[in-house]
């Protein structure tokens, strides 16, 4: 396997689709994950944002997308509420958002490898923290971020359009 990770440019946006919705197909023979939705989260329109704002990066093998994720300093609706430990300024928190690995390469680090890049990502770029959220009960998120370092600072009840109000655990890295 030759594993890389790269900046999405808006040419892959149909195969970063297409990843999506096969994460997604996967997901609904596991007893747990993050209950993502095609067309709803991730949705087309934040996807393209994502990779036309250069936040979108993909990890391949031999040029075939097996993992993605977002990294960026926005800030998430509610994320002012949640109790983090690490004060930062505006601009110096950023977040993971859609972190997924194909199935079938689970179990082989490719997680892992996508949370360093993110961590030196926003180091690189004036970050002092990374958050993000899961949906309690995805463990296997759960199980990735706390091996690789991250903290819970607690729970937050926080709206989106696939879960709508749901209680998520917060979780934070230092940088």
């Amino acid at each position: 396997m030759t594993f890389r990770i790269r900046r999405a440019e808006l040419s892959d946006f149909e195969e970063v689709i297409s990843f999506y919705d096969r994460v997604i197909d996967d997901q609904k023979v596991l007893p747990y994950g993050p209950g993502w939705t095609k067309k709803v989260y991730p949705d087309h329109a934040m996807l393209k944002d994502k990779i036309a704002s250069g936040a979108m990066f993909l990890g391949t093998d031999e040029n075939e997308i097996i993992s993605a994720m977002a990294v960026d300093s926005h800030v998430s609706e509610g994320y002012d509420l949640v109790p983090w430990s690490i004060p930062v300024q505006p601009g110096e928190a950023y977040e993971i958002h859609i972190l997924a690995v194909r199935k079938e390469y689970g179990g082989r680090g490719i997680g892992r490898q996508m949370c360093s890049f993110a961590a030196e990502y926003a180091k690189s770029h004036g970050g002092r923290a990374l958050h993000l959220d899961i949906v309690k009960g995805n463990l296997w998120a759960q199980k990735l971020y706390e091996k690789f370092g991250f903290r819970c600072v607690g729970e937050a009840e926080l709206y989106y359009e696939d879960t709508g109000w749901h209680v998520f655990v917060m979780y934070e890295y230092p940088l």
